[in-house]
């Protein structure tokens, strides 16, 4: 019963913007089909079996998710924007990829793709997706506990020509300082930032994290 609505605000934003040099892509369906974070509180035996059946469904059965996917793309190509669609890729680690992404990636102009994990995964990741002979941005990263971090994959984005956009910037009412497991109902400091780089007060989570970007987003790396 949403569906108008949904291709009328896509329609809009799409054509109002189409043809604005500011606009380099239009990402237009984030992590289609994830539901799984509603999951991630509930207690221990009862998250896996439902995170389990999640999964399974996400993999293996068709859903509303596929067909709006598809929706989404054919209403924003009938506009004809001059920027490149995509829609971002996840759930990618070797072996449990997702069904929708094959689906994804078959429609976008930009491959884009999310990696939380360590840098051996990511590089995997990043190899199956390159043999699409598309442009790769990794519109999400940075998960400091994993470890996934600016020191251990910026570089190798940068080697690889590898677009590269941490979505959190500062430590405020997005939380995402905190993982999606943390629990902090006092608004306390985690010991180690999950994601973010700067403090309210526009410092930096870490000086010495600050000045390793500035060196690498640099012309001339140092």
């Amino acid at each position: 019963s949403e569906w108008r609505r949904l291709e009328d605000y896509i329609s809009d934003i799409v054509s109002s913007f189409g043809s604005d040099e500011r606009v380099i892509l239009w990402d237009l369906y984030n992590e289609p089909g994830n539901n799984f974070l509603v999951s991630l509180n509930l207690p221990f035996v009862l998250r896996n079996v439902q995170l389990l059946g999640q999964l399974f469904k996400h993999r293996f059965l068709p859903g509303p998710s596929e067909r709006l996917l598809r929706q989404a793309f054919s209403w924003a190509r009938a506009v004809d924007p001059i920027q490149p669609l995509t829609a971002g890729l996840y759930y990618l680690k070797p072996g449990l990829g997702a069904k929708l992404n094959s689906l994804a990636l078959e429609l976008s102009d930009v491959v884009t793709f999310h990696s939380y994990f360590k840098l051996s995964d990511t590089v995997q990741i990043v190899d199956r997706l390159q043999q699409s002979g598309r442009p790769l941005i990794c519109t999400e990263y940075l998960a400091r506990s994993v470890p996934n971090t600016f020191e251990t994959h910026l570089p190798y984005f940068k080697h690889n020509k590898i677009g590269a956009i941490n979505w959190g910037l500062v430590g405020g009412k997005t939380q995402t300082m905190y993982s999606w497991q943390d629990y902090y109902p006092d608004g306390s400091e985690p010991p180690l930032w999950y994601h973010d780089i700067l403090r309210r007060d526009g410092a930096p989570y870490r000086s010495e994290e600050a000045e390793f970007i500035r060196q690498v987003t640099s012309k001339v790396s140092k």
